[in-house]
């Protein structure tokens, strides 16, 4: 009679599958950012730098592309991208500020699964969470201007380098 211990190789890829989490964990820090993100983000009113967004998307795509020539240039792809979103979705206070909460709940989202890359999908979990919990993330995921959307392509990037 053989006494059988645990399978090893049964065993390896049971750690490998927890070691690695699972591939929707990434989507838990996305949610809760969002949902931050969008609790009150029509108030308060917009502010002064979020005034210029709306100026340069109430302007043709002409005489945008005209005023980039020298004013502002370096929101240049911003203000492209947010004048067609505007056409799309209108020039309330959420249509405006929802591509920076998006942007931020991507960035989330991606730490999350960078932390899961680089350390384990608990160190992930945590990191797209404290993410989320800070309060410049909100304060630029509530703000109609380019910085979520680089937050997220900035973190896309970091993650395809690693």
């Amino acid at each position: 009679m053989t006494v059988h211990g645990p399978d090893p190789a049964a065993a390896g890829a049971r750690r490998a599958r927890l070691a690695g989490g699972a591939a929707w964990m990434p989507l838990i820090p996305a949610l809760v950012t969002l949902a931050v993100a969008l609790y009150q983000i029509q108030r308060p009113s917009l502010w002064r730098d979020e005034g210029a967004t709306l100026a340069a998307v109430h302007r043709s795509l002409p005489q945008l592309v005209r005023m980039l020539g020298h004013t502002d240039v370096v929101n240049g792809a911003y203000y492209v991208f947010m004048w067609f979103e505007t056409r799309a979705a209108g020039t309330g206070v959420l249509a405006l500020r929802f591509p920076s909460a998006v942007g931020m709940a991507v960035a989330a989202g991606v730490t999350a699964a960078l932390g899961r890359r680089l350390v384990s999908a608990r160190a992930g979990l945590a990191a797209g969470l404290v993410f989320a919990a800070l309060p410049s993330v909100t304060w630029y995921a509530q703000n109609a201007r380019g910085y979520g959307l680089v937050t997220a392509l900035a973190t896309i990037a970091s993650y395809l380098l690693v």
